[in-house]
């Protein structure tokens, strides 16, 4: 009778279980479909959210769950992860002192050339959207995928300046302040070449 009981409990355990890794996997399949059928304004707030707290791996995970596995994504998260990174640079550079309009100007070049991206992704996830293959956009597609990894580049070379600043406290010579503002100008340049403002 013992026996009987125990292979009752434990017959209910496991049908309990089954039960809860299928309402697991529903869960995480209605997560998946409600991410890939994000429309454009859902997709644009939510990145600009997770862009304000400055939380590269949300941003990373919209875009993975958002778009198609193009190289365009990858370069979209590699753009995003070294301008939030920057961004995150221009706070602590200011609390040791590098001069206030550097870390403002990096502040907002890198906020300027995120808006950049979010747009771009908006696009990405939009043409997805019609049904095209990425063939048919190839060579679009890798100009725009360039222009991302220069981006992404830029904005390590803007944060190694500022790290040089914040070693010193600010304290730099001119040749170090003007490398900064050199590369400052650089990402300028380069977010508004993305976003195509001229």
């Amino acid at each position: 009778m013992i026996v009987l009981e125990r292979l009752m409990i434990f017959m209910i355990v496991g049908a309990l279980s089954i039960l809860f890794l299928i309402w697991i996997v529903s869960q995480l399949q209605q997560q998946e479909a409600s991410d890939g059928t994000l429309s454009p304004a859902q997709l644009r707030n939510r990145l600009r959210e997770a862009i304000n707290r400055r939380r590269a791996d949300d941003v990373r995970q919209i875009l993975e769950t958002a778009l198609p596995v193009w190289p365009l994504r990858a370069a979209l998260i590699e753009a995003s992860n070294e301008l939030i990174a920057l961004s995150n640079a221009a706070r602590l550079a200011a609390e040791a002192g590098v001069p206030t309009d550097l870390v403002q100007r990096a502040e907002a070049e890198a906020h300027r050339a995120l808006e950049g991206v979010v747009e771009l992704a908006v696009r990405t996830r939009t043409v997805a959207a019609q049904g095209v293959h990425y063939a048919d956009i190839r060579e679009t597609a890798e100009q725009e995928v360039h222009d991302l990894r220069e981006l992404a580049r830029v904005a390590a070379t803007a944060r190694a300046a500022l790290a040089r600043l914040t070693l010193t406290e600010g304290r730099s010579d001119q040749e170090t302040l003007r490398q900064a503002e050199q590369e400052l100008r650089l990402l300028e340049t380069t977010a508004k070449a993305l976003s195509g403002d001229f």
